[in-house]
């Protein structure tokens, strides 16, 4: 069973999906204003790490904002 996933988390896991990975091309800020986060680079990472955490996605090693769907 996977872990259940916060409303923003789940937001940012579809937007991975529609970019297949590769948020290299947005801020944090982008990605907030995107998933409905008010401009909070903080939160943005934070629910980056949670999917990470939580076996969704994997970090590539090919660039900064750059992730594996799992």
């Amino acid at each position: 069973m996977n872990p259940k996933l916060h409303e923003h988390q789940k937001a940012l896991l579809e937007l991975l999906k529609r970019k297949r990975g590769d948020l290299s091309d947005m801020s944090l800020r982008d990605i907030g204003e995107e998933i409905g986060v008010s401009n909070r680079a903080q939160v943005v990472a934070h629910h980056l790490e949670q999917l990470e955490n939580k076996g969704y996605i994997r970090r590539t090693q090919s660039g900064e904002r750059k992730f594996e769907v799992l």
